[in-house]
């Protein structure tokens, strides 16, 4: 990797341009469709939508100590930018220009950490087991779709509006 190579993102036209990484998940569960769940194509959509939710949550969870990891002699933040959080940007390391080797080792390391991770949660194997695991295809399901009852046991919400609604109590299921 060469300094050239590293990527950057300013906040406005002219803000400092900070090094980043491009974390857009093009191919987010490609390769999965209504049918691999057997649900219509709205509960699909909205699964879907709940495994980026949630995807997205845990990669921001983990992107500040991949950097804490990488640059351990620099007090480091990490923020996303861009229309739809597509880049990780990293603020408090020295410009680009003054990197030495071992600098953009560390930093082709982070990048390819995150890269990796990105890469990971768009498999279509791991959507299909995050919206499998949450019941997210259901219909009715929420994005935290699971209601723990006074004895202990959860229940997912599909389950308990699907109840409620053969018991009577109305068209709760949207």
């Amino acid at each position: 990797m060469r300094k050239s190579d590293v990527e950057t993102h300013a906040e406005g036209y002219y803000g400092p341009q900070l090094p980043a990484v491009n974390v857009k998940a093009y191919s987010y569960a490609r390769g999965l469709s209504a049918e691999t769940f057997g649900c219509s194509e709205k509960d699909y959509e909205r699964a879907v939508e709940f495994a980026f939710e949630s995807a997205q949550t845990c990669f921001w969870e983990e992107v500040q100590g991949w950097a804490n990891e990488c640059f351990p002699d620099y007090s480091v933040k990490v923020y996303s930018a861009g229309r739809s959080s597509g880049w990780v940007v990293v603020e408090g390391l020295p410009l680009i220009e003054s990197w030495n080797a071992i600098m953009l080792g560390r930093w082709s390391r982070f990048a390819r950490m995150c890269q990796a991770e990105v890469e990971y949660l768009s498999k279509a194997e791991t959507v299909r087991e995050d919206i499998e695991a949450n019941e997210w295809a259901k219909p009715g399901s929420e994005l935290f779709n699971f209601y723990e009852l006074a004895d202990g046991h959860s229940e997912s919400i599909p389950d308990l509006k699907a109840a409620a609604v053969a018991a009577g109590f109305g068209p709760v299921v949207r």
